[in-house]
């Protein structure tokens, strides 16, 4: 049996995530929304967050879809109770940094990458006293990081011509007026084979580099986004203190490799993997 599945991440940055899944569920049909409009997340309030994706997963609804992932940690912390009473038809899956793992795995110096209020929230506090006994997490907030991140690989995207590599809704949602929100959408895009969304995805695989993609276009070579990088990085005393560095957004997962130069000695994490197999459980054991 096929499964419908929908994937939603205020743009790009859940393609890392939906790349995952798809490699351990290669036949199931999925329905992805990158809510660009309203990138980033992080820097909503929980109100105008919370009318951002009820929409998103209506939209969603409308296709069939019997489980969604919320591919952004802000989106899960602040949204995602209120999504499972309001839609208990669907099966959620959330995302979170994975303060976990890196505990499991035996890391002592733990470094936390996420948005302001991904730092912030109630669950990051809780996930680091379940888990980090005997560990040091420190948290580390990068502002305008994924905004930027998102405005380069939307760019790019959109200077290509090819169709995207799996059923693929490109939706605009909302802008805040008035302390309310009105939805607007453009119309969807549905299209076939690998693309340049797959190729955009790529650079966030661990063995992939930015060069999957021309010079002139990769992040590697952005200086808007390495300047950002680092900046922030600059504020962190002694980086290579740090035996594991977390990932703890989406749109992060495709700066690994300019990452991985900042902390040479650490492992990179993310969550994505761990995403994956909780939607292969839920659908099939």
């Amino acid at each position: 049996m096929q499964h419908r599945i929908g994937v939603f991440d205020s743009g790009v940055g859940g393609l890392t995530t939906l790349t995952e899944i798809k490699r351990l569920l290669p036949n199931e049909e999925y329905f992805y929304i990158g809510d660009h409009a309203n990138n980033p997340y992080g820097e909503k309030t929980a109100e105008e967050l919370t009318t951002v994706t009820i929409n998103v997963v209506r939209r969603l609804k409308q296709r069939g879809v019997e489980l969604v992932v919320v591919a952004c940690n802000t989106a899960t912390t602040r949204c995602i109770r209120e999504l499972r009473r309001l839609f208990p038809e669907i099966t959620f899956v959330g995302t979170e940094p994975a303060i976990k793992l890196a505990c499991d795995r035996g890391f002592e110096k733990i470094l936390l990458l996420a948005t302001p209020n991904t730092t912030k929230s109630s669950q990051v506090a809780d996930l680091i006293q379940k888990y980090s006994t005997g560990k040091e997490v420190e948290l580390f907030p990068c502002e305008g990081l994924a905004r930027i991140v998102e405005d380069e690989l939307a760019g790019l995207l959109q200077q290509q011509n090819e169709p995207a590599w799996c059923p693929l809704e490109l939706c605009d949602v909302a802008e805040v007026q008035n302390a309310g929100l009105r939805f607007r959408h453009a119309a969807d895009q549905v299209r076939q084979n690998q693309t340049a969304w797959e190729k955009i995805a790529r650079l966030g695989e661990t063995q992939q580099t930015t060069t999957d993609l021309n010079n002139s276009q990769a992040l590697g070579d952005c200086k808007r986004v390495q300047t950002c990088l680092d900046g922030l990085v600059d504020k962190i005393e002694r980086p290579e203190q740090y035996d594991a560095v977390i990932l703890g957004c989406t749109h992060y997962v495709y700066l690994r490799p300019m990452i991985q130069r900042k902390f040479p000695q650490a492992t990179l994490l993310d969550g994505n993997y761990g995403v994956a197999r909780r939607v292969q459980s839920l659908l099939y054991n």
